[in-house]
């Protein structure tokens, strides 16, 4: 969970904790955004210094150095004060799994869980690489192959959200960016037409 809230006051830790492969500056820059006066960052645990938040709703670290085990942000309305919202990113372990799920925006449904029979609806469904604690494995660039096991339904897209990305896009496979992949599923039958 990279975002915590409690009552009026959240926060967001922006960067994931864990190494690229081939990675070898362990230095890093970690934002935190909340609608509190102040922010404090601990690196497992050890307080990396209090910052007050910008204007435009964040603080900012330079140079933390990268340890494996977990970066957890809390929020203050002022120095040494009470803390209004917290959060943690813990460091992921080795990918064990795929977790699926699905974001349909439909005018009929709303955003869900299902598309409408209507020969023409489109959602996504998100691929997630995680762990044994079900933790998004931010470094995983696994490939994901797509496909469609039952229902009337093709596949007509997929993504990473990687800029640099050169895989074409009208195929059934995608490699992971930061743990994440996903296709574009449409329906092929028309049930929800009236004859």
């Amino acid at each position: 969970k990279l975002g915590a809230s409690s009552g009026d006051y959240l926060i967001y830790v922006v960067q994931h904790w864990e190494m690229n492969d081939g990675e070898n500056d362990k230095n890093r820059t970690i934002q935190a955004y909340t609608n509190a006066q102040m922010a404090e960052l601990y690196v497992n645990e050890k307080s990396s210094g209090t910052k007050m938040v910008n204007k435009l709703g964040w603080a900012e670290w330079n140079e933390v150095v990268y340890s494996p085990g977990s970066i957890r942000a809390v929020a203050m309305m002022s120095s040494g004060g009470k803390i209004v919202a917290e959060t943690t990113v813990a460091t992921s372990g080795d990918p064990v799994a795929l977790i699926l799920s699905v974001d349909v925006p439909s005018n009929d449904t709303g955003t869900g869980t299902a598309l409408v029979l209507n020969g023409q609806d489109a959602g996504l469904v998100k691929a997630a690489v995680i762990d044994a604690n079900g933790r998004v494995v931010h470094s995983a660039s696994d490939r994901v192959t797509f496909s469609i096991k039952s229902g009337p339904g093709k596949i007509i897209g997929v993504g990473n959200g990687d800029p640099s990305c050169s895989q074409p896009n009208k195929v059934t496979y995608r490699d992971a960016y930061h743990g994440l992949a996903r296709v574009v599923v449409q329906v092929t039958e028309d049930r929800a037409t009236p004859l």
